[in-house]
This record gives structure tokens, C-alpha cells and sequence, in this order.
């Protein structure tokens, strides 16, 4: 399965993420702020980023994602995969940083959305 970033300030719904996401396999670390996020990104190398579109610490998530891609990954490994999550899905798709997100998905998520959604973007 994937490893995986979690990334919202919420924290039972990031506990509730993890919890559904390591059921099904999956290899979870979270965070609650974009500078504990980029600390795991290093340590961690995922595979996929999940993260909500406003999330503290930068100006929102629209900065962590412009941040994301010049995210130097390890050699022969393939791109990261982001998925945005938000209440606000109209403030990404026209703008100039919907090309650095692969999948954008409406709060709240259907479980069942996001792990067909995290199956499809799977190297």
C-alpha cells in the first residue's frame, strides 16, 4: 500500500483519517501544521499528500502546495501525488496551482472517495 501525508489542522479528523487509512493498509504519518508537515515530508519520503486547503502556519494550503513542487524527491522515485481536500474546492480548480494537484476533493470526504481516489494516484 501507500505511504501517506495527512495534513489538517483538525485533529480528530486527522486521527479519524489514520485510523481508516492504516485499516486499509496504508502507512500513515499526520500533521497538523505546514512546518510539521514538511519536517515528515523529509524524514518520511511519502507517496501521497493529503492535505486541507487551509491549514495554519503559511498563508494557506495553496502555499504548502506551491512549496510541494519543488519538493526534491529521492532518485527513481516517482513524482508526489497531492490531494487537496476543503470546504472551498472553487478557489482551486482555475487557479495557477490546480497543474501542482493531482485530485480535489469536497469536505466533508467520503471515506470510500478517498481511498478510491488514493488507489488511483498509487505508483
Amino acid at each position: 500500500m501507500s505511504r501517506l501525508l495527512l495534513v489538517d489542522d483538525d485533529r480528530q479528523l486527522l486521527e479519524l483519517y489514520k485510523m481508516t487509512l492504516e485499516h486499509a493498509g496504508h502507512k500513515v504519518q499526520t500533521a497538523e501544521t505546514c512546518g510539521a508537515a514538511f519536517r515528515l515530508l523529509a524524514e518520511t519520503d511519502p507517496e501521497i499528500v493529503i492535505v486541507d486547503l487551509r491549514v495554519p502556519e503559511m498563508e494557506d494550503g495553496l502555499a504548502f502546495i506551491r512549496t510541494l513542487k519543488n519538493h526534491k524527491r529521492p532518485a527513481g522515485r516517482p513524482p508526489l501525488k497531492v490531494i487537496v481536500t476543503s470546504g472551498w474546492t472553487e478557489d482551486l480548480p482555475a487557479g495557477p496551482d490546480r497543474d501542482s494537484v493531482h485530485c480535489v476533493l469536497a469536505k466533508p470526504v467520503r471515506m470510500e472517495v478517498l481511498l478510491r481516489s488514493i488507489a488511483e494516484l498509487a505508483p
